[in-house]
């Protein structure tokens, strides 16, 4: 016998859905509304994004800093 333990990290939107990457989601963090497709988690726990207008800029955000985030398409 073995005892097993998996811990699972992972965000979710609003409505209680989870993020997957390449999915395109709105936010707000504090007076500011954005627009990425998220990537990921980092190492730091932050909630990696890809700029939806120039693809080679990647940015993070932590998750205390955001507001409200809503999924904008599922995939893109």
């Amino acid at each position: 016998m073995k005892i097993e333990k998996e811990v699972k990290k992972y965000a979710v939107a609003e409505d209680g859905t989870e993020l997957k990457p390449g999915m395109l989601c709105e936010f707000t963090v504090e007076d500011r509304s954005l627009c990425g497709v998220y990537q990921g988690i980092t190492k730091r726990g932050a909630l990696r994004f890809q700029n939806t207008v120039d693809t080679n800029v990647f940015y993070n955000v932590m998750p205390a800093s955001i507001g409200t985030l809503r999924i904008a398409a599922e995939s893109v």
